[in-house]
């Protein structure tokens, strides 16, 4: 739903079984792809959905996601997604979320930075002026970015694994869907921390595309209690694909 008086665009999800960790809670990743989602239905209403820039042979690439947490809901509860786009620079355009139960109590927000892109090119384009209209009249960001990821090479190699990209990974534009390498950076984090801990909220920037077949070599180490650095690279060039920055907190003082 779009509020036409400010641009924000309101969307609803039932949070699925199937997106539940042991606990019964929702994780990072199954709500950054429904902020995701809710990003997509408003650009869709704006005319700039992925099939409408598709018809000019171009796409949507997220370069970066940051998203916290203050409450983990359940499977089953409703979710609220309200998000903007609230700032252009440089080719850019800047995308905020606020994340609410059913009573409109808040659990989260969220900020993101997207490009639009050419796919033959694999250039950024500049966004039209219809679109920067469209961002004057919407309200002004609620989040800004965390500083980039702390740790040096002494924390990267502490935690590794493996991971194949496989064509189940795959999306329209061929290829990764950055939920699925969200996963994977937090793959490589200890089963001993994340039985005791969750991820109250993560920070992710998208280096470069990932493509099916390739390998990516994971590393995660913790400079700090509760604070991790994750780096993802491809094994057959080292090219980095993305790096994280994630914060844990207790189970028990993650109220849900």
């Amino acid at each position: 739903m779009l509020n036409e008086s400010n641009g924000v665009f309101a969307a609803s999800f039932v949070l699925p079984q199937a997106e539940a960790d042991n606990s019964g809670r929702i994780g990072v990743p199954a709500l950054a792809a429904l902020c995701q989602e809710a990003a997509g239905r408003h650009a869709a209403a704006m005319g700039l959905g992925i099939a409408d820039v598709l018809e000019n042979n171009q796409a949507w690439f997220l370069l970066r996601m940051y998203l916290e947490l203050e409450r983990q809901p359940q499977a089953g509860q409703t979710l609220a997604i309200r998000t903007w786009p609230c700032r252009m620079k440089a080719g850019t355009t800047k995308r905020d979320f606020c994340l609410a139960d059913s009573t409109g109590t808040p659990l989260g927000r969220a900020t993101s930075l997207w490009a639009i892109v050419d796919l033959q090119t694999r250039h950024m384009l500049a966004a039209g002026p219809w679109l920067a209209e469209q961002v004057r009249q919407c309200p002004e960001s609620v989040l800004a970015f965390p500083g980039r990821p702390r740790g040096g090479p002494e924390h990267d190699c502490t935690n590794r694994c493996t991971v194949l990209a496989r064509r189940a990974d795959l999306d329209v534009h061929g290829h990764v869907n950055n939920i699925r390498i969200l996963e994977w950076g937090l793959e490589a984090v200890p089963g001993a921390v994340r039985d005791q801990r969750l991820a109250s909220a993560v920070d992710i920037v998208f280096k470069q595309e990932c493509r099916d077949g390739d390998r990516i070599q994971v590393a995660a180490g913790e400079p700090s209690p509760g604070y991790w650095h994750h780096t993802l690279e491809r094994e057959q060039d080292g090219s980095t694909v993305a790096v994280m920055q994630t914060w844990w907190r207790t189970k028990d003082n993650f109220a849900s």
